[in-house]
């Protein structure tokens, strides 16, 4: 490291001072506020999102409520109909999400395989469909797609037992520290009540609009949508910068006879404040982005050519940010970076390692993505066959809500999973950044990574 100190040596683990006395003062350095003008600002736009909806509702209430005839009238058999379907659909997926965690934990390499084949059959399938159905052009993508698929798989399958042994071991921190899960689903409810509200602003302003043609209110739509973007990824990226703190002090840290007391509390508390502004500023970059695309579907005609080239272009750079943000965010959290610090290490671990990080974080998110999937469709089949047999409901009605609490419970694996697939990420870098450390702290597990990829030298 040219004469510089080590990631482990530089690693500013979400700790308190109290809690671990004075073994690590000379070791870690005093975390310290990052990008804090990025979280002014959110704050202060956040501010603005509230006087915006207060304006909202205030004026809205003097606008006359125009009375529609008929209505859905919601008894007590259809609600009573409606809380077993959810129920039912709650527990399949809780049951299963514990048993593919199960499955993952006792035989990664076979869920990694299974999963990535079942991409490749589920792409052949979705490619024939669409020509079945006769949308040509759809197709002939598709099928370019799924041949892509099919060529990764038996190009980088030999990978697999490396991505294995991190699967394995994001296990191991999940069960040693289970609130981590916690975490992920605070921030699942806290961003759907934030949805609401945010939802019940944009209707507000949508009926000041067309209604009474308020001047502002088309300002204001803007805006709220600019901070839809902003707050959601910011939500979004707090929880996984989080969860990455906690996974980089497993790192580190544990077995050594270091182990910090309670690390997802603290790596939670040092998101939420010396970090934060780092989190506010990559988040605003991609808010930037969503919000110039959101203003561009407004002005310019969808079936245009021009409008969707260019909708098809901004996409593409969202998602390339998106996914740079990614290992930026784990940078913060291992090492409590600047952001902008933060991007320039990511974009060299992107030159050395960028093949290897995209393969393992493709395996990976294939499985968890197919298996939030299978988990979806089984516990849709089971509100289905519910609704069909108990309830005797005609099959188009039981298939919508089939569909509908399907869609529901794929949030259920989708909270564990995200943990997972943050674990995945982080123990990637801080292997990338310092193999030396494993060495140390885990000398059992960096032997299996060097036997199972000797191709890479770390």
């Amino acid at each position: 490291m040219n004469g510089a100190a080590s990631p482990s040596e530089r690693f500013v683990p979400p700790l308190d001072k109290k809690q671990t006395g004075n073994k690590h003062d000379n070791m870690f350095p005093i975390p310290q506020w990052r990008d804090l003008w990025a979280a002014v600002l959110f704050y202060a736009h956040f501010i603005g999102f509230i006087a915006v909806s207060v304006y909202a509702f205030i004026q809205v209430r003097n606008v006359p409520i125009t009375e529609k005839p008929g209505g859905i009238e919601i008894d007590g058999n259809m609600l009573r109909y409606f809380l077993i379907s959810f129920a039912s659909a709650a527990a399949t997926a809780v049951g299963l999400t514990v048993l593919t965690l199960g499955f993952m934990k006792s035989a990664p390499e076979t869920m990694l395989h299974t999963a990535f084949i079942m991409n490749c059959v589920l792409s052949v399938g979705i490619a024939v469909w669409a020509f079945v159905a006769g949308a040509i052009l759809p197709g002939v993508i598709l099928s370019i797609m799924a041949v892509i698929t099919i060529v990764f798989y038996f190009a980088f399958r030999n990978r697999i037992p490396f991505s294995a042994i991190l699967l394995q071991t994001v296990l191991d921190c999940l069960k040693a520290y289970p609130s981590m899960l916690l975490v992920t689903s605070s921030s699942v409810v806290i961003s759907v009540i934030y949805m609401a509200y945010f939802a019940s602003t944009f209707g507000a302003l949508g009926v000041l609009h067309d209604r009474t043609k308020d001047p502002y209110a088309q300002a204001m739509m803007i805006y709220s949508a600019f901070s839809l973007f902003w707050t959601s990824q910011v939500l979004t990226n707090t929880a996984q910068t989080s969860i990455a703190g906690v996974y980089a002090t497993y790192y580190f840290l544990h077995g050594t006879g270091q182990a910090i007391i309670n690390p997802v509390a603290s790596s939670l508390r040092r998101a939420t404040t010396y970090s934060f502004g780092s989190i506010c500023f990559g988040s605003l970059i991609v808010a930037i982005i969503q919000t110039i695309r959101f203003l561009l579907q407004m002005a310019t005609n969808r079936d245009s050519i021009a409008g969707a080239v260019v909708d098809c272009i901004l996409g593409l750079l969202q998602g390339l940010v998106e996914y740079f943000n990614y290992f930026a965010y784990t940078q913060i959290a291992i090492y409590g970076k600047p952001y902008i610090q933060a991007a320039k290490d990511t974009w060299n671990l992107v030159k050395s390692r960028g093949v290897d990080a995209i393969v393992n974080d493709d395996l990976i998110g294939t499985c968890l993505g197919i298996s939030s999937f299978t988990i979806g469709i089984a516990s849709g089949l089971v509100v289905y066959i519910i609704s069909t047999l108990i309830y005797a409901k005609p099959w188009d009605e039981s298939l919508v809500i089939a569909v509908v609490f399907g869609l529901l419970s794929i949030i259920i694996p989708a909270v564990a999973f995200e943990v997972i697939g943050a674990g995945a990420t982080t123990t990637f870098v801080c292997l990338a950044e310092d193999p030396e450390a494993l060495q140390r702290s885990k000398p059992h597990l960096y032997n299996a990574i060097m036997e199972k990829y000797s191709m890479i030298t770390f």
